[in-house]
């Protein structure tokens, strides 16, 4: 079976998302319990993405970490940042 991604912003609790109709989570189809409208309910399967990884993307020199550039591009593809991303210039300070 094939995977997809929607990329939505997270809301901060369930009375303002949009995939909520009259107070039934769009996503689950069950009703969101009236006490917990006003915050993101635990069975919420809106996940936040993952953190970039720490690397210096421009030092070709001493690359050694293939592992975290493919991790943030990943990320860039998922949010749509890859159709702008212009990487930082190489600089003695950021190597």
């Amino acid at each position: 079976m094939n995977k997809s991604v929607l990329v939505v912003e997270k809301p901060e609790s369930c009375d303002v998302c949009d995939l909520c109709i009259n107070q039934v989570c769009g996503i689950l189809r069950k009703p969101i319990i009236t006490d917990k409208i006003y915050q993101i309910d635990d069975d919420c399967p809106l996940k936040d993405l993952p953190q970039k990884q720490m690397c210096n993307e421009r030092d070709f020199e001493n690359y050694t970490n293939g592992y975290g550039k493919g991790w943030n591009d990943c990320l860039r593809h998922i949010t749509g940042e890859w159709n702008n991303y212009v990487p930082e210039p190489y600089t003695e300070k950021n190597s």
